[in-house]
């Protein structure tokens, strides 16, 4: 049974597993609400207390102005585990959430137990990208983005066998309130968390995914370089792992958040 909830800053969450467990933070990638992770969740849930929230302007959650910050987005992470009294967590994040647990593992190193660092980049460094993509989804709307960004999501053959899922994600993502999405654009064009991986002691492990075309696997080798505890896992996928091969996703994170 899940726990639903909404903090103080307006973040939509949702609880899941044995009260008294570890927790772990799944941390969603832009456009994407909890839903995202709802094919590994029981398998996380079985081991974790585990912790799914929108990021602001995703979902259930509010929508303050645009721009964003790295340091706003893993601040409302920070301010999440405040308000539940929750001193210590691993955190798993994907692509933008991957991110916010570099920048969270760095900056709050204390409040951390292990990091999964998925499909990920530390410096996306594309800013003619993102200010395309705010540009368009002022001028034109959440639905105009959503076949251009969601073409490296998926390898061609998953998203061929697997139309369904490929329409729900986009349709996810469509719904997203437009300050939302360009507030996280603004923090991907603008961050650089390379110099910042050396404050990082928690266990990494950095997934990637063999076919991502969005953030390919030099981007994983620069953070496994960066962070001095971490090693690098190759899946065969493309940018959502985590919903394109869940039950390897699942295997490889938890071998590493479950470790000793």
């Amino acid at each position: 049974m899940s726990i639903e909830g909404r903090t103080a800053k307006g973040l939509s969450y949702r609880i899941d597993g044995p009260e008294r467990a570890p927790v772990l933070v799944l941390v969603n990638s832009i456009g994407m609400t909890a839903t995202m992770w709802e094919a590994t969740l029981p398998a996380y849930a079985r081991h974790f207390r585990t912790i799914r929230y929108d990021q602001r302007g995703h979902g259930l959650s509010a929508a303050p102005p645009a721009p964003y910050s790295m340091e706003d987005l893993g601040g409302d992470l920070i301010a999440l585990l405040d308000e539940l009294g929750i001193k210590r967590a691993s955190i798993c994040g994907i692509s933008l959430g991957g991110l916010i647990a570099m920048w969270t593992g760095a900056h709050h190193p204390g409040r951390i137990e292990r990091l999964v660092v998925a499909c990920s980049s530390a410096h996306p460094n594309d800013d003619a990208k993102w200010t395309a993509r705010v540009m368009q989804a002022r001028a034109e709307g959440m639905r105009s983005v959503v076949e251009q960004g969601s073409k490296g999501w998926f390898t061609p053959a998953f998203a061929a066998a697997n139309p369904e899922i490929l329409r729900r994600l986009q349709d996810v993502v469509a719904k997203t309130a437009v300050e939302g999405y360009v507030g996280c654009c603004d923090a991907l064009r603008t961050v650089n968390l390379l110099p910042e991986l050396s404050a990082i002691s928690a266990p990494t492990l950095v997934v990637a995914g063999s076919h991502d075309r969005g953030f390919p696997i030099a981007h994983a080798e620069a953070i496994r370089d960066g962070i001095k505890n971490s090693r690098l896992v190759v899946l065969d996928a493309a940018h959502i792992a985590c919903v394109e091969v869940p039950e390897q996703f699942a295997q490889v994170t938890l071998e590493h958040l479950t470790s000793r």
